[in-house]
């Protein structure tokens, strides 16, 4: 891309004050040489005539009509002046903001790449070029992700579609049987099924995306986690697994937080220590007050733990963990479709928060969802 603004040694602010003091300099300059040299016709022209003395009167009233005169005189010549260099410099200043807007306006969503060259000086376009390649790159990072998005679902839905139509073009080949039909729809059934989690779990992480700001109140933490963990302890004791919650601190602890959005997130943690924790193993929620006024809900288990290779991104839309489809092939479980953890990390951010997975103390994974504290 072309060089988009040439070498200043002063920024905008320094070139437009040095600017108008030297338009004030050349006005007084010029309205002085206006004065002096009129003046000084007048004086001559008095002498040469011999005049009688004037009278202080008659002196004021001309020294007042000679500064009219002068300044009549200089006015026009310190505004062409000043309107001159005036166009000159916003000529020189908007140049390479004008150079931007077209550089700009070539760009399009395919385009993100490109970003806007830096100015070796000229602090104020400088930081206005830094805001705008950061927005470029947020939105060549949003439309990536946003294609990545629409390929993984399409491919999610395709399956079940694709084993749906299969099993009911073969079923109509021939005959069947009673109890060969059920067994058709009962395979129907179950892809029918699935693609409803999957459709109903697109339409949550949708909502999370579009969730208004603002729609939080105070909760109370502890109250929350026992609502969201008395439900899990059906399907812990399922899969024959502990779990179990630690001691709380002592102290009041209340976030500001969607109620819905914080369910969803910490039953997303404990759905997914739950499904990947083999039978005997242990589930355990803890609580613990971090670094600037922050509050840290970990969910720790005795599974298979994440790689530290995939720790990121295993939160992103469709991922999911070797760890993870290792344990559903030996289980012979259908996998799940990834959204859950992604589920999880929109809903920390919308609330200021961060989700990371980090080794467990128990053996396997431990999810740390860090919320800021309600100030008190």
């Amino acid at each position: 891309m072309p060089r988009l603004i040439s070498t200043r040694s002063m920024s905008l602010r320094a070139r437009l004050a040095l600017w108008m003091l030297a338009s004030a300099g050349l006005s007084l300059l010029t309205f002085a040489v206006a004065a002096y040299v009129f003046v000084s016709l007048e004086e001559r022209e008095d002498l040469s005539s011999q005049a009688p003395p004037e009278t202080p009167s008659e002196i004021a009233s001309e020294t007042a009509e000679e500064m009219l005169v002068a300044m009549g005189l200089a006015a026009p010549v310190a505004l062409l002046v000043s309107l001159g260099g005036a166009i000159w410099i916003s000529r020189r200043t908007l140049g390479p903001v004008r150079a931007v807007i077209r550089t700009a306006e070539e760009m399009g969503a395919h385009d993100l790449h490109r970003r806007l060259q830096m100015p070796s000086s000229d602090p104020e376009l400088a930081e206005l070029l830094t805001a705008l390649n950061q927005l470029f790159e947020r939105l060549e990072s949003g439309f990536g992700a946003l294609e990545r998005y629409a390929v993984d679902a399409s491919h999610e839905l395709r399956t079940p579609l694709a084993v749906l139509a299969s099993e009911l073009e073969v079923a109509l080949r021939h005959e069947r049987s009673p109890a060969q039909w059920q067994q058709v729809a009962e395979t129907a059934l179950d892809e029918v099924q699935r693609l409803t989690r999957l459709v109903e779990a697109l339409l949550a992480l949708a909502r999370f995306e579009a969730l208004p700001p603002g729609n939080t109140v105070s909760i109370d933490l502890h109250d929350a986690i026992e609502q969201v963990v008395a439900p899990m302890e059906l399907p812990a004791k399922a899969a024959e697994l502990s779990l179990a919650v630690e001691a709380f601190p002592p102290e009041a602890l209340t976030v500001v937080a969607d109620v819905d959005a914080f369910a969803t997130a910490l039953t997303g943690l404990l759905a997914n220590a739950i499904r990947y924790t083999p039978a005997g193993g242990e589930v355990r929620v803890s609580v613990k007050r971090a670094v600037g006024d922050r509050i840290d809900i970990r969910v720790d288990d005795s599974g298979p733990g994440v790689p530290e290779a995939e720790r990121e991104a295993v939160f992103l839309p469709f991922a999911r963990g070797s760890a993870g489809r290792a344990v559903d092939e030996r289980s012979g479980k259908s996998g799940g479709f990834g959204l859950g953890l992604a589920m999880v990390r929109r809903v920390a951010e919308l609330h200021a928060g961060t989700v990371e997975v980090v080794p467990s103390p128990l053996g396997g994974a431990r999810f740390v969802l860090s919320l800021p504290l309600t100030p008190h």
